[in-house]
């Protein structure tokens, strides 16, 4: 009995064993210290991930012009869409889209809420985030440029002379549909027309032989005949008749009247024409970039916002990149890419062209667009705008359809506080 009481005696003067427990609820706090420090390092990076798709979105609802169910759904439209693509790991309670004004603000609130890993063990299960994001309309200067791909090969008088009549009152006749839709004007507006026909398709055609010699367009003569051997008589004489720049629809429409008078239809007489060799030209234009320096009513400006259109009429399908008998012509351009893959390269080189409202808008029969023209309708922004004759009947309104088609570009917004 005396043993016994003896050893416990010693057993509670012991020191060595109490560090345990003590080193055990030190960790834990520690431990816990940092956990709730993780978690929280997670939320805010969460939140700002969060904060920038709202601040992409109000922007790009705010820079649209238009009515404010329009801002309100483009707003929620952008807000899920890159929600989706660049997800902060977080659980998204609602989402408030208001257009406080009829200024073009636009205001986002976001509640959110993070699950916390460590935090939890304190009764945190998850951490609440809100965000709001505000946006106001920049009053930017607002650029059009539109190439005009136009087919000039025979039975194409009627779209020639649509063109030419609609020539010196483009703009004001641009404008004033826009404005009907309430859509922002722009602010200046050029137009760089291309008239096409073929390079080299008549020989395909059985018009011209390489070796006995035919017969070939020639403008305005018509069809006539040509000597063996004679390089010409590849396609027809004027394959290609482009503007050498944008005519400014503010200072020179008058310029844009004196290039499009003259056209006559002519050439052709074979299906396909050298449709994709005008949208090679149509690319490599001279557009418009941000920053640039454009004319307007109130004087020169920078461009802000750029619109940038290629639109495109025929009633044909388009020989494919690298057809021999166009290869032939001494007058093909250097330029053109010898596959599709090279023209969609230009296509999607912002070098090149601005992106961030671009659109390729065709006027062509269905049936035309089965065949080789088949790659470019998949291209990025390509819009089926009707047939040729709608753009007869209506060439301004449904170039505005096609401009109406650009997703929106939030650069034409400004964040405020």
């Amino acid at each position: 009995m005396i043993r016994g009481l003896t050893r416990l005696r010693d057993f509670s003067a012991e020191a060595a064993g109490s560090i345990a427990p003590i080193f055990v609820i030190c960790m834990l706090g520690v431990v816990g210290v940092f956990g709730v420090a993780i978690d929280y390092a997670r939320a805010s990076n969460s939140k700002s991930q969060l904060q920038m798709i709202a601040d992409a979105a109000v922007m790009a609802g705010s820079s649209q012009a238009t009515l404010q169910p329009d801002q309100i759904r483009i707003t929620g439209e952008y807000f899920d869409a890159a929600l989706t693509k660049n997800s902060p790991g977080l659980g998204i309670e609602s989402v408030s889209v208001t257009t406080p004004g009829a200024d073009g603000t636009v205001v986002i609130d976001i509640k959110a809420s993070m699950p916390t890993a460590i935090a939890g063990i304190w009764g945190n299960s998850d951490m609440p985030i809100e965000v709001r994001s505000t946006a106001a309309r920049a009053d930017g200067t607002r650029v059009l440029d539109v190439a005009m791909c136009i087919d000039a090969t025979g039975s194409m008088q009627f779209l020639l002379d649509s063109v030419k009549a609609n020539a010196m009152g483009f703009f004001p006749a641009l404008n004033a549909e826009i404005v009907a839709r309430s859509i922002q004007p722009f602010d200046a507006v050029r137009i760089r027309p291309i008239f096409f026909r073929d390079y080299g398709g008549n020989g395909a055609g059985g018009r011209y032989d390489v070796a006995t010699g035919g017969v070939v367009d020639k403008l305005p003569f018509g069809w006539v005949p040509r000597p063996a051997g004679d390089a010409r008589n590849y396609g027809d004489d004027v394959s290609m008749r482009a503007a050498p720049g944008f005519f400014d629809m503010e200072t020179d429409a008058a310029g844009l009247d004196t290039f499009v008078a003259p056209e006559l239809e002519s050439g052709g007489g074979d299906n396909p024409e050298s449709g994709l060799e005008c949208l090679n030209e149509a690319m490599m234009s001279a557009w418009t970039k941000v920053g640039d320096t454009v004319t307007t009513g109130a004087g020169p400006k920078r461009a802000s916002v750029v619109f940038s259109v290629v639109a495109f009429w025929t009633d044909q399908d388009t020989h494919a990149p690298s057809y021999s008998y166009s290869l032939l012509n001494p007058d093909y351009p250097i330029s053109m890419p010898l596959d599709y893959a090279g023209l969609l390269q230009k296509w999607d080189d912002p070098t090149r062209i601005p992106q961030a409202n671009k659109v390729l808008a065709m006027f062509a029969p269905d049936v035309q667009l089965t065949n080789n023209w088949v790659p470019v309708t998949a291209w990025d922004r390509y819009v089926h705008a009707g047939d040729v004759s709608d753009a007869i009947s209506g060439m301004v309104t449904k170039l505005v359809d096609a401009v109406e088609t650009v997703p929106s570009g939030f650069h034409a917004a400004r964040l405020t506080n």
